[in-house]
C-alpha cells in the first residue's frame, strides 16, 4: 500500500477531514484561536520589560492546550465512539490495512487542532522575529512539539481501543496528559513532554541542569533531541498495539516478541536518563529508580498479553486439531510463561547492566542483585497470579486477583507502618519487604557490614517464595484448563455425530 492509499484514497482520514472541517465551526474556532492569540501578543507587548517576557510561554500554553488535550481528546472519542456504536467492526472487514485505519483515527480525528495549531504558528513568528526565541531555539520547540503531539494523539487512539465508553476514554486520555505534563515538569520522565525543550531553550529557571535535559548515556545532547529519542519509539509501540485491535477486539495488545522488545526498550532508556544521574540526598536512588520502573513496565506488558480463559480455550482447541499437545509458546493466547521468564530475565540483565554506569558503580553488588531479583520476582508473581486466578475462576477471577494483589502489595505495608509506629526495630522492614512496593527499595538498601539487613533479606525470599508458589499454581490451572477445553470440544463433537446420524436415519 503506497502513500496515496494512506493518506488522500484512506476513507476513515477523509471522513474525519469533512466531518471536522465544517465551514462554520471551523471559522468559529479560527476566530477565537486567533483573538486570544492578539491578546497574548498585545500583553507581551504592552508589559515588554528587558529581563521578562511572558507572551511566547502563554503562547505554548494555547497551543499546547490545542494539540494535547483538545487533539487528544479528539482521538479518544472518535476511537471509543466507533467501538461502541460498532463502526469499528465495519471497518474491520473493510479492504483496508490496519495501519491505514489507525492513520484515520490518529491524523484524521484532530485534524481541525492542526488548523488551529498551525494559526498561531505567525504570532509566534512575531516573538521569534524580536529575537525572543530565538529562530533555532523556536525550530526545536517546534519539533518537540509536533513529536510530542503524535505520542499524545496515539495514546487517545490507544485509550480509545482499550476503554469501552468513549466519553470515559475521552476523560482517561485527557487526565493523563494532564497530570502527566502537571507533575513531570523537571523530573526524569519529563523527556516525554516540551518541558526540557522550552526550560532549555527559552533559559527558564536555570533549568539547563536537569539531567533529562542535556544528558542521555553521559554525552551532552539538547533537550528536543532526547524528547524526539524517547517520544517515537513509544508512540511506535503504541500505534503497534492500535493496529493489533484494529484487526480484532479480542486480540492482545502485542505479540510475545515485541513485548520484550518493548521491555527492552524500557530499559535502554532509563539506563540512559539515570547514567550521571546522582543525588546525594538519596542514595542509590538511580538503582531503584530503573529496578521500579522496570518492575511497572513488566507488570503492564504481562497484564497486555495475559489471555482470558475462553481465548485460552480456543487457542487450544486449535492446536488439538492440528495435531498438536499444546499450543506454541509464542501464540498470542497461548499461556505466558515463557513471556514472563523472558521479562524477568530482561529486568534482571538491564539492572544488573545498569551497575556499569557511573550511578550505581559505587553501589554493592548485593544491592543491585537483591533490587533486580526482587522487581523479577514480582512480575513473575503478577503475571502467573493474573493467570490463576483467571483459568481458576474465570470472570470472577479479576476480583480474587485483586484481593490477592492487596493481601500480598498493600497490607504488608499498612501492618508494617503501624509496627515501625510503636517502636523501631527491624520488624517493619521485613514486613514492608513482602511487598515489592516497598521491597526493592528495602532490597537496594543492603548494607556491607551485615547490620539491619533483615528487611533485604525478606523482600528477596518472599519475593522468590510467591513467585515460585504461584508459578505452580498457574501451571496446574493451565493443565486443568487445557484438559477442560479439550474435552468440552470433545464432547460437543461426539454430540454433534449423534445428533447427525439421528437426523440421518
Amino acid at each position: 500500500m503506497g502513500w496515496k492509499s494512506l493518506f488522500a484514497d484512506n476513507p476513515l482520514l477523509i471522513k474525519h477531514v469533512r466531518s471536522r472541517m465544517r465551514r462554520q465551526p471551523l471559522i468559529l474556532s479560527i476566530a477565537s484561536v486567533v483573538i486570544l492569540c492578539l491578546l497574548i501578543v498585545w500583553a507581551a507587548s504592552a508589559a515588554r520589560s528587558p529581563d521578562e517576557d511572558l507572551g511566547m510561554e502563554w503562547l505554548l500554553f494555547l497551543q499546547g492546550m490545542i494539540l494535547f488535550v483538545g487533539g487528544t481528546a479528539q482521538v479518544a472519542a472518535a476511537t471509543g465512539q466507533a467501538r461502541e456504536s460498532g463502526n469499528m467492526d465495519f471497518h474491520r472487514i473493510s479492504p483496508q490495512r490496519p495501519f491505514a485505519l489507525s492513520l484515520g483515527f490518529i491524523l484524521g480525528a484532530p485534524v481541525r487542532e492542526w488548523i488551529l495549531f498551525a494559526c498561531t504558528l505567525p504570532f509566534a513568528l512575531v516573538f521569534v522575529a524580536q529575537g525572543y526565541p530565538r529562530p533555532g531555539a523556536y525550530v526545536q520547540i517546534l519539533a518537540a512539539f509536533l513529536s510530542a503531539a503524535l505520542l499524545y494523539h496515539t495514546l487517545g487512539a490507544f485509550v480509545g481501543m482499550v476503554i469501552s465508553k468513549a466519553r470515559n476514554a475521552s476523560g482517561t486520555a485527557v487526565a493523563i496528559v494532564l497530570l502527566y505534563n502537571m507533575f513531570t515538569l523537571g523530573e526524569w520522565l519529563a523527556a516525554f513532554t516540551i518541558g526540557p525543550t522550552c526550560m532549555q531553550t527559552l533559559k527558564l529557571g536555570g533549568a539547563t541542569d536537569l539531567p533529562t535535559a542535556c544528558n542521555f548515556y553521559g554525552a551532552n545532547l539538547p533537550a528536543f533531541l532526547i524528547a524526539l529519542i524517547h517520544q517515537i519509539p513509544l508512540a511506535v509501540f503504541l500505534c503497534i498495539a492500535v493496529n493489533r485491535k484494529m484487526c480484532a477486539e479480542r486480540a492482545a495488545l502485542f505479540a510475545r516478541p515485541t513485548a520484550i522488545l518493548f521491555q527492552v526498550f524500557i530499559g535502554l532508556l532509563t539506563l540512559g536518563d539515570i547514567w550521571d544521574l546522582t543525588i546525594i540526598e538519596l542514595p542509590r536512588f538511580a538503582l531503584t529508580l530503573i529496578a521500579y520502573t522496570l518492575m511497572t513496565a513488566g507488570v503492564l506488558l504481562s497484564s497486555a498479553v495475559t489471555p482470558a480463559s475462553g481465548d485460552f480455550a480456543n487457542v487450544v482447541r486449535r492446536a488439538n486439531r492440528l495435531g498438536r499437545a499444546h499450543p506454541a509458546a509464542w501464540s498470542d493466547m497461548a499461556s505466558n510463561r515463557a513471556l514472563l521468564l523472558a521479562l524477568a530475565v530482561v529486568t534482571v540483565g538491564c539492572v544488573v547492566f545498569a551497575a556499569r554506569c557511573p550511578a550505581i558503580q559505587q553501589d554493592p553488588t548485593l544491592a543491585v542483585l537483591g533490587a533486580s531479583l526482587t522487581a523479577a520476582g514480582a512480575i513473575l508473581f503478577y503475571g502467573s497470579a493474573r493467570q490463576y486466578f483467571g483459568f481458576r475462576f474465570r470472570e470472577n477471577g479479576i476480583w480474587y486477583f485483586g484481593f490477592c494483589l492487596f493481601c500480598i502489595w498493600i497490607l504488608p505495608l499498612l501492618i508494617g507502618i503501624l509496627v515501625g509506629s510503636n517502636h523501631y526495630s527491624d520488624w517493619p522492614q521485613g514486613i514492608m519487604g513482602i511487598s515489592p512496593l516497598a521491597g526493592i527499595v528495602i532490597a537496594a538498601s543492603w548494607r556491607e557490614s551485615g547490620a539491619d539487613n533483615v528487611g533485604m533479606l525478606s523482600a528477596v525470599i518472599s519475593s522468590f517464595v510467591l513467585a515460585l508458589g504461584f508459578w505452580i499454581l498457574s501451571t496446574r490451572a493451565e493443565c486443568a484448563a487445557a484438559a477442560e477445553a479439550i474435552a468440552a470440544w470433545k464432547g460437543r463433537d461426539r454430540r454433534t455425530t449423534a445428533v447427525r446420524g439421528n437426523y440421518e436415519v
